[in-house]
């Protein structure tokens, strides 16, 4: 963008603001940012007198030429009016929510019994406010038992977004043959109207009665208190179940048990039974294993040239399938560095050295003239820089001449 006729950079961002309260208002925004300002560097002379070593392009190249700078850009001050809702027309169920939006509804299953719980799910997706966005209004009573739905929004940019909200309704009749409408009311600001969108019912089939609800029956007149009835003499009457307890009423109870059940002639003491006595055999086990790996790791830890050995023993047998493996595609260059990397390996730990700082000059300096680790370890010197050819007989025998020599090596 082009300022006053120097072209400048432009670096823009989306953000949206709700007003809460009616009146004018100052809107001013400030930015904190750090800059890379050029710095003149001056040289009377340059270095050893010669101009082109004070050229400020060498200057910036090699540091010095720039610093940072911490700045604050403020942009014009401006007003913003809020205007305040209009009181006429606004409908009972208006939560706040101003711009344009779309309502979608649905609700799972269509198909269940009363008393069954149903999921209806209601989607208000466009451009506004949505912190003031609230769940439609679903109608109260009429059959329906209702909870407090739960949400979840979605940040679409540009000031536009979607809200679900997802609420557990129970038919509490038969008679239900729908899900009725709910509504969502907004403020156009474009209009200045207040518009209701409300959703289709949706067809709900009930099969039948889901728990039975308790039935109130009608009050009846308390009799009248007879007259008392002389004392008998006699055996008790045997005791009789209310009229109130009747199958129906002890549906679901456990019964009373009435048999003995099986007897023990002795009680086993735990220490005795057969699970006890495994339990403490593998306790014992698992702490004797435990026991001997902490002996194994102080061995180790003592005497490390046994660690060093296994991990050259891997090494060792690495590089051989490496030579296996070359042997095999007829790669000599390979087959030659496998060799190289075997020697220096184990010499290495001979020699309490480095293995890659092992070189041709050191084995010729500790190892017998003519030895066949001199000649393999010179032919892969050479073979990296100019390359050898070799046939697969004779990778065969220089393989089976490395691993015989490494062995003879203490």
């Amino acid at each position: 963008e082009l300022v006053n006729g120097i072209p400048y950079s432009v670096l823009t961002w989306n953000d949206s603001i709700s007003g809460v309260k009616a009146g004018k208002f100052p809107l001013e925004v400030d930015l904190g940012a750090t800059l890379l300002v050029r710095q003149q560097v001056v040289h009377p002379s340059g270095m050893f007198g010669s101009p082109f070593f004070g050229d400020a392009v060498l200057n910036s190249f090699f540091g010095g030429g720039y610093k940072k700078k911490r700045v604050k850009l403020v942009g014009p001050k401006r007003s913003l009016t809020i205007l305040d809702l209009p009181e006429k027309g606004r409908p009972a169920n208006f939560g706040g929510a101003i711009g344009t939006f779309s309502l979608l509804v649905s609700v799972k299953p269509t198909t269940a019994k009363v008393g069954d719980p149903l999921t209806l799910k209601m989607v208000v997706t466009g451009t506004g406010n949505f912190d003031r966005v609230e769940p439609p209004v679903f109608p109260v009573g009429g059959g329906w038992k209702t909870y407090t739905p739960s949400s979840e929004f979605k940040d679409l940019g540009n000031v536009r977004g979607r809200k679900k909200f997802e609420q557990a309704i129970v038919p509490t009749s038969s008679s239900l043959r729908a899900v009725p409408s709910v509504s969502f009311t907004y403020f156009v600001p474009g209009s200045r109207q207040y518009v209701t969108l409300k959703s289709d019912a949706i067809a709900l089939h009930l099969q039948g009665n889901g728990p039975a609800a308790a039935v109130a029956t009608p009050a009846q007149p308390a009799p009248a208190p007879a007259a008392p009835e002389k004392k008998k003499t006699g055996p008790p009457p045997e005791k009789t179940l209310p009229a109130a307890i009747t199958p129906a009423a002890t549906a679901g109870l456990a019964p009373l048990e009435t048999d003995l059940g099986v007897l023990s002639r002795r009680i086993i003491p735990t220490y005795k039974k057969s699970w006890f006595i495994g339990w403490i055999g593998i306790s014992l086990l698992l702490l004797a294993t435990g026991w001997f790996l902490r002996l194994r790791r102080q061995r180790l830890l003592a005497d490390p040239s046994i660690l060093q050995r296994r991990d050259l023993d891997r090494k060792l047998k690495h590089h051989y399938q490496e030579m296996e493996q070359a042997l095999a595609a007829g790669d000599s260059d390979r087959f030659l560095q496998s060799c190289r990397a075997a020697i220096q390996d184990r010499l290495g730990l001979a020699w309490q050295q480095e293995a890659r700082a092992i070189t041709l000059a050191a084995l010729q300096e500790r190892l017998a003239a003519g030895s066949p680790l001199i000649t393999v370890f010179q032919q892969a010197e050479h073979g990296s820089y100019v390359g050898i050819h070799m046939d697969r007989e004779e990778m065969r025998s220089t393989l089976n001449l490395v691993r015989k020599e490494l062995e003879k090596v203490s």
